[in-house]
């Protein structure tokens, strides 16, 4: 019997394989992981998908940056991956030791914190946007001036 798991829900089991599929196509077919994480994919990126509010959703996190907001995590990868200094290409699945160990483990992070068993102290007074991506060349443009500014000053 080969069993068919979902990584980014823990270890799921969607389906066995000659078995019935249905459920598998069910949580795979609008899944928006496959199409987000071939966008940049990253070394750091970790896609989970989890059940919040009654719904399952596919959210997006990073390995360094998944408490920043982690009452909002990301449902796409464009603002996060897109312009992080960070940033490291994404090796074949094979070669994570600790994918599946590290995905549980932000998903409970996540349905703690949602459920009020985690809490911090806000930095920030109110809910904020998310920042805006910014082009490389643009990043590169502006840390060029601040070293520039730097060296005159």
């Amino acid at each position: 019997m080969v069993e068919i798991l979902c990584v980014a829900a823990g270890g799921k089991r969607l389906a066995v394989k000659g078995g019935d599929e249905r459920e598998m196509m069910a949580a795979c077919g609008s899944c928006t992981i496959p199409r987000e994480a071939a966008r940049r994919p990253c070394l750091y990126l970790v896609p989970i998908k989890t059940e919040r509010d009654g719904r399952i959703q596919d959210y997006f996190l990073c390995r360094w940056f998944y408490t920043i907001r982690p009452e909002q995590p990301a449902t796409k990868t464009d603002w996060m991956c897109i312009g992080c200094r960070f940033w490291f290409p994404r090796p074949p699945v094979h070669f994570f030791k600790d994918l599946e160990r590290v995905t549980q483990k932000l998903i409970q992070y996540h349905h703690d914190v949602w459920a009020g068993r985690i809490t911090f102290p806000r930095l920030y007074p109110a809910p904020v946007e998310w920042p805006k991506p910014v082009s490389r060349w643009k990043q590169f443009l502006q840390d060029l001036l601040v070293l520039w500014q730097g060296r005159m000053g």
